[in-house]
């Protein structure tokens, strides 16, 4: 799977699950963001993104309270080229995102959850 030219926004992507998520998803060519409500965390994952030749943004932000996440989104159109796939480790966010979502190219959005 290349996923050269996308983007991918991956909540909780500083630990675990998510950043295997994220790490994955740069090896394979797309640009990631990344969401966590710990600095140090996501800096320490966009390093290991950066090391394997990944593009990375690091969006500190807390999922439950909509203004960050409306932020989150507003700031993870990395480079102007939309988002492909979004990847959340908390099911609550799903629909208040979808409702400020633009698909990319019309194709729509891939969902992880």
């Amino acid at each position: 799977m290349r996923l050269d030219n996308n983007i991918a926004l991956i909540t909780g992507g500083s630990l675990g699950i998510g950043r295997a998520i994220a790490l994955r998803f740069a090896r394979e060519g797309a640009k990631v963001a990344i969401s966590g409500r710990n600095r140090a965390s996501l800096e320490e994952a966009a390093g290991m993104i950066r090391e394997q030749g990944g593009e990375v943004l690091t969006l500190e932000s807390d999922v439950q309270d909509q203004d960050q996440v409306n932020r989150m989104m507003t700031r993870s159109w990395i480079n102007g080229g939309g988002l492909m796939c979004l990847s959340t480790m908390r099911e609550l966010i799903i629909r208040p995102l979808f409702s400020i979502l633009r698909p990319k190219n019309g194709t729509g959005i891939s969902t992880l959850t």
